[in-house]
């Protein structure tokens, strides 16, 4: 099984953004309240992303680490 990459951004005063990987726990995250956004900015550059509340954080990581 490959390893997925996956990187945890803060984005805003209140988000986070989800970089990676992602296709296939999308299910997942859209359950865990995440929006797609497929032109965020990070790194200046326009990339797919998924956004989630800061409070969301510690989960997402738990999530992220079984899946993983």
């Amino acid at each position: 099984m490959t390893k997925l990459y996956f990187e945890i951004v803060d984005y805003s005063e209140k988000a986070i953004a989800l970089f990676g990987d992602t296709k296939a726990i999308k299910d997942l995250l859209k359950a865990m309240g995440g929006k797609f956004n497929p032109r965020l900015t990070y790194n200046n550059e326009k990339q797919a992303g998924w956004i989630f509340s800061k409070t969301k954080r510690e989960e997402l990581e738990n999530v992220l680490s079984l899946n993983n």
